[in-house]
């Protein structure tokens, strides 16, 4: 997944230890996120003519597409499984992803200890 900012801008500078480092704003333009599949047998994952892709583009905003969320990687990964059921059945596939969110995702009625006191007496 990559993240591409419209006029963007980058600064490297060494910040000498008796400083303190100044974190600047990330860019200026609108932000567009690309998340696709990529095989080493197949390239970027498409049918054969091009029809259907896994590729998303999202716009990131809060007055744009909204911000990407763990429906959006769930909607394309099962995208990516049609295409594969469909058109590539007879191989066998192994799908990574490399994104925090989908790591912290839990079932929306699922029990959790973020709000619980750390420390308490029964």
């Amino acid at each position: 997944m990559s993240d591409i900012i419209g006029q963007r801008h980058q600064w490297i500078q060494w910040v000498h230890k008796s400083e303190t480092a100044v974190p600047y704003t990330k860019g200026e333009g609108p932000s567009l996120m690309v998340a696709d599949m990529v095989s080493p047998d197949y390239e970027w994952l498409q049918l054969p003519n091009g029809g259907q892709h896994a590729c998303v583009l999202f716009k990131a905003s809060k007055a744009r597409d909204g911000y990407l969320m763990s429906q959006n990687i769930l909607d394309q990964a099962s995208s990516i499984m049609d295409i594969l059921k469909n058109h590539f059945q007879d191989e066998d596939h192994v799908m990574v992803f490399d994104n925090a969110i989908t790591h912290l995702k839990c079932a929306d009625d699922a029990l959790s200890t973020h709000k619980m006191p750390k420390y308490s007496k029964l």
